[in-house]
């Protein structure tokens, strides 16, 4: 868990690790939330065993969310409300889960995502 969490750290350019653990667990929340239960799971297996309860909390059906809505429910649970440190902060570990699937593998993930929220994993 120590390199996702590291990654996500200097990727968002956050001062401490206690800091990053809590964005990518929400962020890791609020995704579960927005795809499928099956969707979920997959993704749970290129995570750290820490972050599975986020992604295996959800009981199968994705919620649509928008950007603005994805990044609100982030919002709620990180320290930073500033729309554009919150919007830097969630690509960051959207751009390291991307980083830690095997290529190709997030294509269903993102498909299932507004294609403004899937711009998030570039």
């Amino acid at each position: 868990m120590h390199e996702f969490i590291r990654n996500v750290q200097d990727r968002a350019k956050l001062e401490s690790y206690g800091e990053s653990h809590q964005l990518s667990r929400a962020v890791m929340t609020v995704l579960g939330q927005s795809v499928s239960g099956g969707q979920a799971k997959k993704l749970a297996a290129w995570l750290p065993p820490e972050l599975h309860a986020e992604l295996a909390g959800e009981h199968g059906h994705a919620t649509a969310f928008d950007k603005s809505a994805f990044l609100d429910k982030v919002a709620g649970f990180i320290p930073s409300v500033d729309p554009y440190e919150v919007e830097k902060q969630v690509s960051a570990v959207l751009r390291t889960l991307r980083d830690s699937a095997p290529e190709g593998e997030l294509t269903d993930t993102v498909d299932q995502l507004p294609h403004e929220l899937a711009a998030l994993f570039r």
